[in-house]
């Protein structure tokens, strides 16, 4: 393709480096290297026409489930460059359960990466963590919050069917639309008031139970962001010099005491990374939810928490799971790179090459009158 539509040829010397580079890559040493560093980085290992993992995944020890045994693969370009299927299946020594689940995407159209993807999941998770952003991104954090007090994030039984349609209206404008059903079992004791003008439900159990469904909404503006397209997936590469915006709106039904409540969920966010010269560079994320309906606490806005040895820049990592509820808040977080400004100056610390970083999260929110009374003020 690149001797057909490059510009310009090569040199004898350029082709004579890509020749080394390309041989390079099939020595069985430099193959084994790059094996690994894939396998600690993205988690999967390549078996044949699969990838196995995540390997950090594959075994954890709670306090609910015992000691949780997992397997999980995604198909790769081998086997298709339109469908990208990831599946697992996993169980629980302490509460003797299965879980399992299955996600299969199909791009479509790969210039506007137009993708449809379907996905059920069937597996015990925690409150704390349904409704928030980190799992695509960090399975590490995602693997290490399966470990240790699990109930403390408070377990349920969650079974998800979503369908979904992703596709680039524009140049960096991206619109995804999602359908789901949620059905949400609380495997703890919770205590809530009824619904006003909704008669009583004698079985306390199914009271708990929560059926969802929800149309979600989401724009992503990013207008000078660069994508990559790898095998069967994407990746921004570089700086954006311009800001990036999200817009998340949640329209849902929830058969709560036989009734049929609606409610709205809208999140707006911004993020950045700007140049402050010899200062260094500073990172940012604001964002902002707003839950107008009184729902049970355990969906609505959980602040997410960190009890993970792991670092998560979508976290508040000095805050247990759970240690707030909102349904209206407003988030800062701040990540600013000095370089070289301080350490460079210091003769012995130089050196080394270490950096100075500063990391700061801001939170405001509350939780308004209604939420409190259907919570029974807990």
């Amino acid at each position: 393709y690149f001797d057909q539509h490059r510009p310009d040829t090569l040199s004898l010397s350029e082709r004579q480096s890509f020749a080394v580079l390309d041989s390079a890559k099939q020595l069985p040493s430099v193959r084994n290297v790059l094996d690994w560093v894939d396998l600690f980085v993205n988690g999967y290992k390549r078996v044949g026409k699969l990838d196995l993992g995540p390997i950090s995944t594959i075994y954890a020890n709670n306090d609910f489930e015992g000691s949780r045994i997992r397997f999980g693969f995604r198909t790769t370009p081998l086997i298709s460059r339109d469908w990208l299927t990831q599946g697992y299946v996993a169980y629980g020594t302490k509460d003797d359960r299965f879980k399992y689940g299955i996600r299969t995407s199909y791009i479509a159209e790969r210039q506007h990466w137009t993708v449809f993807t379907g996905e059920f999941r069937h597996d015990v998770e925690q409150a704390a963590l349904l409704d928030n952003d980190f799992l695509d991104n960090n399975n590490l954090f995602s693997a290490a919050s399966r470990w240790g007090r699990f109930r403390q994030g408070r377990p349920v039984l969650r079974d998800l069917t979503a369908l979904s349609v992703q596709r680039d209206l524009f140049h960096g404008f991206t619109q995804t639309l999602t359908l789901r059903y949620q059905n949400i079992n609380p495997l703890f004791e919770i205590r809530h008031r009824s619904i006003p003008n909704q008669p009583p439900i004698s079985d306390a159990a199914a009271a708990n139970v929560l059926r969802l469904s929800e149309l979600v909404s989401e724009s992503r503006y990013a207008p000078d962001e660069n994508l990559v397209q790898s095998e069967n997936r994407r990746r921004a590469v570089g700086l954006k010099r311009l800001p990036v915006f999200g817009f998340r709106y949640t329209l849902g039904a929830i058969d709560w005491y036989q009734g049929n409540v609606m409610y709205h969920k809208f999140n707006l966010s911004i993020s950045h990374s700007v140049s402050v010269g010899y200062l260094g560079r500073l990172s940012y994320r604001a964002e902002a939810n707003y839950i107008p309906t009184a729902l049970p606490y355990f969906i609505l806005k959980t602040p997410l928490g960190n009890q993970t040895p792991f670092y998560n820049s979508n976290a508040f990592n000095l805050m247990n799971y759970f240690e707030f509820v909102t349904d209206r808040s407003a988030t800062l977080r701040l990540d600013h790179h000095f370089e070289g400004l301080l350490l460079n100056s210091l003769p012995g610390i130089r050196a080394l090459n270490w950096r100075l970083v500063a990391t700061g999260n801001l939170l405001y929110g509350k939780l308004s009158d209604r939420s409190r009374r259907v919570n029974n003020d807990t």
